[in-house]
């Protein structure tokens, strides 16, 4: 047997449905807008909860209130509203005298709140001749002061320290479909409540909401009355630092959701080039000569120097956070390698824009492990660079975004913050020099070598094979 929902003591407007030649009452034309303005408050408020959206700005360039007689200049921006109504307000000046609610009736700090209100115009409505005017429903925004400002509620949620929060779990939770440990967003209380009734003001016919106020600010209010005047004590906005951004809820615009996904209010540091970075960007197969590896080290105008987007604490700069490490092939344990640090006696500093940081440096090893390090790569290597990024700091103290050279800023979705920055390179054994044209070998590499292939001379300039290492013929 089929049943009825009816539901709960509230139901959707209904929508009249027109006939041929029928007349249209004002109930009926004011019940379609009705219907459309609360569909349109609901849907904006599901999808963009309330708060600002732009403007409202209170201060100047040096985060100072901006006065004039006492009155505060509040630039053009758009509010929504609780109940998802959209506040314009198109700039202006606003006195303590304009505020709707109670006036201050002591020094200290106030919350500055923005409401919805409206009028009819005219009040009285329309006669009952055809000719007579059409009212109309004029909407403003009006203001009011509340004493002190308490914290923000619109924090993440705090979630139970005992439980395994999944995604699903999360957005469940959120969106109010599950009753489980993550709470519900606090303005869904709202979505689903109607506007209460308005309150008076004191300027004639404006009523506005008096429970669905957005703060915007924190500012201070003092006594400003005139030392020669004797009557009681006169109340304005005095200069202050307003509390603005933590106190007010956002709605973010979809230009700003793009740039907040790109990460573009992050300026994290990154490796800007590398001196040797004409080494790393041959085929694989390609490797570098050891004695053109070894030169570099020593060299004191193109050596190992690495360049930073930002200026970079020199104090994280130190042989624990970078590395030079060389993976080196032992000939007696067939094609396993050794890893081993090329020890660096100190990290110089390039070029330091203020006192502390750096934007280069150049990796200065000790002078008497050259000769070794050129005896250790004889049979070639690979040598990795690693910038340990959690370990750096720059002006602002934070960490290396480690994404690689190639890939740029707009690949915003492959940074890596804190991670190792990793570049590495080949070298070729001083063994396997015989087709380097720019080295000379001594006749005696060419003895009891595995690696070069019988009847291979000095002039042989053939590329070496694509295997590591060549087999020897």
């Amino acid at each position: 047997m089929a049943t009825t929902h009816k539901g709960g003591t509230r139901t959707w407007p209904r929508r009249p449905h027109f006939a041929p030649n029928q007349r249209l009452t004002a109930q009926q034309l004011n019940a379609i807008i009705d219907d459309e303005l609360r569909r349109q408050r609901l849907l904006t408020q599901a999808l963009h909860g309330h708060g600002v959206v732009f403007g409202f700005a209170l201060t100047d360039e040096n985060g100072q209130l901006i006065l004039k007689d006492h009155c505060i200049d509040i630039s053009c921006g758009l509010i929504i509203d609780r109940h998802g109504r959209d506040l314009y307000w198109p700039g202006g000046r606003l006195c303590v005298r304009d505020i709707v609610n109670k006036q201050p009736d002591c020094d200290g700090w106030y919350v500055l709140q923005a409401h919805y209100a409206q009028r009819h115009d005219p009040p009285e409505g329309c006669g009952p001749c055809p000719s007579d005017a059409v009212q109309w429903i004029e909407q403003k925004v009006v203001f009011t002061l509340s004493p002190w400002c308490g914290e923000a509620k619109w924090a993440c949620p705090k979630l139970p320290e005992d439980g395994c929060i999944t995604l699903r779990d999360y957005v469940c939770g959120r969106t109010g479909s599950e009753r489980g440990s993550v709470p519900q967003a606090d303005d869904l209380e709202w979505a689903c409540s109607e506007p209460g009734s308005l309150c008076d003001t004191p300027c004639g016919d404006w009523k506005y909401d008096r429970e669905a106020g957005i703060p915007i600010a924190c500012v201070w209010v003092c006594d400003v009355t005139p030392k020669d005047v004797e009557c009681g004590p006169m109340y304005g906005f005095c200069p202050c630092e307003p509390v603005v951004c933590e106190v007010r809820p956002y709605v973010y615009r979809t230009p700003l959701l793009f740039e907040l996904a790109r990460n573009r209010h992050v300026d994290l540091p990154r490796v800007q080039k590398l001196t040797w970075d004409d080494w790393l960007m041959r085929d694989w197969n390609c490797t570098v000569p050891c004695h053109h590896f070894a030169a570099r080290l020593q060299s004191q105008t193109d050596g190992f120097e690495i360049w930073f987007t930002k200026p970079i604490a020199i104090s994280t700069l130190h042989q624990a956070s970078i590395l030079l490490t060389a993976s080196i092939l032992n000939e007696n344990e067939g094609y396993f390698g050794q890893d081993r640090r090329i020890p660096l006696k100190y990290i110089l500093p390039l070029d330091e824009p203020k006192p502390g940081f750096t934007r280069g440096v150049r990796l200065v090893p000790f002078v008497d492990c050259i000769g070794e390090i050129k005896s250790s790569l004889r049979e070639g290597a690979l040598i990795e660079l690693t910038i340990r990024g959690q370990m750096l700091r720059d002006d602002c103290g934070r960490m290396l975004d480690a994404r690689p050279l190639d890939i740029g800023f707009e690949h915003a979705d492959q940074s890596r913050p804190g991670d190792d920055f990793v570049v590495v390179f080949r070298l070729r054994g001083t063994r396997k020099y015989e087709w380097d044209p720019d080295y000379q070998p001594d006749k005696d590499e060419y003895q009891d070598n595995p690696y070069v292939p019988a009847g291979r001379g000095r002039d042989d300039q053939s590329r070496p094979p694509s295997s590591y290492p060549p087999s020897a013929s």
